[in-house]
């Protein structure tokens, strides 16, 4: 059992057979296929990271608790500088989700790191919300949610 540092309702995680997606917001995307175009060693990396993550049996043991006082976003570490900024819920019915807000090559920097902790707030409640596969399934295509295949695929064409 994880306690969400603050939050007084604990998230339980367990192993799962459910499909795992990523979902990229365009911070996100900017930064991976924009910022890290001249770095594709770690675009490799974070990706074969993610991959890693969407293909594992036990998803929510790539990601931890970035730094107090954070409530709400989790971080994807991929080597000793490649990191994402993320939601990772297992509560949409059928799915676990990598709701990936920010990728850098960056040491950590509160402000963007405070500024989205409050969205994934609000993404965590829509996700908590949905009750149906379908329902999950419509939330997951509008969002161009990806999944190991596909990052996959990405990988290869770097």
């Amino acid at each position: 059992m994880a306690c969400r540092g603050g939050h007084s309702i604990p998230r339980i995680h367990s192993l799962t057979s459910d499909e795992t997606v990523a979902v990229f917001t365009t911070p996100a995307e900017k930064s991976l296929f924009g910022k890290l175009n001249h770095k594709p060693n770690l675009q490799r990396r974070f990706l074969s990271r993610l991959h890693d993550a969407l293909t594992h049996p036990a998803p929510q043991t790539f990601v931890e608790k970035p730094f107090e006082g954070v409530q709400n976003l989790d971080r994807l570490r991929a080597g000793d500088v490649m990191r994402a900024y993320c939601v990772y819920a297992d509560e949409p019915p059928e799915y676990n989700v990598f709701y990936l807000f920010q990728i850098t090559d960056h040491r950590y920097d509160r402000e963007p790191v405070q500024k989205y902790d409050r969205d994934a707030g609000e993404v965590l409640a829509e996700l908590r919300g949905l009750e149906s596969v379908a329902e999950a399934k419509a939330y997951l295509d509008r969002r161009d949610a990806h999944d190991a295949t596909d990052v996959r695929r990405i990988l290869d064409h770097l």
